[in-house]
C-alpha cells in the first residue's frame, strides 16, 4: 500500500522489447515530451541505442510536429474547461453497431479465399445458428491463458475512464487498445486503501496526500499561463 505515497516521478524499472524502428519513434516522442525528466530519459535511451544501431536512431530528435501540435491543441482545448467527476468514472461513449458482423466476417475471411465484401454479406444474412457456430469456432476453445483472435479488433468500443495512475498502468500493460491519456492531475482527489487505517497510519497518509495536492495546485497555477497561440485565425481574446 505504500506505493500510494510515491510521486508520479518516482524511478521504477520497465522492460521493453522492440526493434530499432520502434525505439526511434519512442525516442522522438520522449525528446518532444513537455517534461524535462522524460526528455532526459529519451536522451539516455538514444545514447545507448546509438552504440547498438547507430544508423537507425541517429536521426531521432525532438519533433517540431509533436511539440507545436501539442501546444496548439492545448490552447484550443482550454476554452472547454471542465473536470471529470470521479463518481462517473466509466462511460461507454461510442461503439460500432456493426462490429459483430465485421468480426465474424473477418474470421471467415482470414481462413478462406473470398473477398471481404462477400464474407461480410454472408454474415449479414446468416441466421443466429450460423453466427453462433462461427463465434464458437473462433472463441469457444479459449483457455485461461489464451489470447483471443486478433479478428476481435474489428469490433470497436470507446470508453471514457477516470482512473488513478496504478489502475491505468495495469490496463495499459495487459490490454491491446489505443489509449488517449490526459495529463495527470490532483484535482480528482485520491484513493484511500482500507489497510492504511488498519495499520494506524491513515492520518499520516492523509496529511501527505493533502500536502501533495496543495503543492500540485501551486505548481499548476504557475504552469497554466496560456502559451502563445499558433493558430493564425485566433487571438488571445478568442480564448
Amino acid at each position: 500500500m505504500a506505493r500510494y505515497l510515491l510521486p508520479a516521478s518516482a524511478l521504477a524499472n520497465v522492460g521493453m522489447t522492440a526493434n530499432a524502428r520502434i525505439f526511434e519513434s519512442a525516442i522522438r516522442k520522449m525528446l518532444s515530451h513537455p517534461l524535462r525528466e522524460v526528455q532526459n530519459i529519451g536522451a539516455e535511451v538514444k545514447a545507448v541505442a546509438l552504440r547498438e544501431t547507430p544508423t537507425l536512431v541517429k536521426y531521432a530528435a525532438e519533433s517540431d510536429y509533436l511539440t507545436a501540435s501539442r501546444i496548439e491543441l492545448t490552447t484550443l482545448a482550454r476554452p472547454l474547461g471542465g473536470t471529470p467527476q470521479p463518481e462517473h468514472w466509466l462511460s461507454l461513449t461510442d461503439y460500432d453497431a456493426a462490429g459483430e458482423n465485421k468480426m465474424l466476417a473477418a474470421c471467415l475471411y482470414a481462413h478462406g479465399a473470398m473477398p471481404f465484401d462477400q464474407a461480410h454479406a454472408y454474415i449479414e444474412q446468416a441466421g443466429p445458428e450460423v453466427r453462433t457456430n462461427i463465434a464458437n469456432a473462433a472463441l469457444g476453445r479459449m483457455g485461461r491463458f489464451d489470447n483471443p483472435m486478433r479478428e476481435l479488433e474489428y469490433a470497436t468500443y470507446n470508453f471514457d475512464c477516470v482512473l488513478d495512475q496504478g489502475a491505468y498502468f495495469e490496463i495499459k500493460r495487459h490490454r491491446l487498445m489505443t489509449q488517449t491519456p490526459q495529463p495527470l492531475t490532483a484535482q480528482l482527489g485520491y484513493a484511500t486503501p482500507k489497510l492504511l487505517a488498519a495499520a494506524g497510519v491513515l492520518p499520516v497518509y492523509q496529511r501527505a496526500m493533502d500536502a501533495a495536492g496543495k503543492c500540485y495546485e501551486t505548481r499548476y497555477r504557475k504552469i497554466r499561463t496560456p502559451p502563445p497561440t499558433l493558430c493564425p485565425m485566433a487571438t488571445t481574446a478568442d480564448f
